[in-house]
């Protein structure tokens, strides 16, 4: 939603450009990642398996 407001806000001309955005902008957290590499792909492989078999006509 934020992210919304701020390109509302830059194409009515409330911000001048991205620079004015980038001071207003803070994480509030981060998300590291917890799985090993392999298992990350593991998981996207069975999740890009699992969309083409949805997507078939």
């Amino acid at each position: 939603a934020l992210g919304a407001a701020y390109l509302a806000g830059l194409s009515s001309g409330v911000y001048a450009g991205t620079e004015a955005l980038s001071s207003l902008w803070r994480a509030e957290r981060r998300f590291l990642p917890t799985l090993s590499s392999h298992r990350a792909q593991e998981c996207m492989a069975r999740w890009e398996h699992a969309v083409r078999q949805a997507s078939l006509d």
